[in-house]
């Protein structure tokens, strides 16, 4: 089984590094139900960086929902 942060660095390498959209998207996904330091700072980073539209689009419905769980 995968602790908590292996599993977030799993999803930001993920996010970083996916073949595709539709992975780095599932990822961003992820991260925003996981939360958390560090999963708002790669959603911040791919928001303004993304690749396609697709997965930045992710990153601010992600970025939305891990800001919200963290109050």
């Amino acid at each position: 089984m995968i602790e908590e942060k292996g599993y977030i660095a799993m999803l930001i390498g993920v996010l970083k590094d996916g073949r595709t959209a539709e992975e780095r998207a599932a990822a961003a996904r992820g991260l925003g139900f996981i939360g958390g330091e560090e999963a708002v700072v790669a959603l911040s980073s791919t928001l303004a960086e993304g690749r396609t539209s697709e997965e930045r689009g992710a990153a601010a419905e992600s970025l939305g929902r891990a800001l919200a769980n963290s109050r």
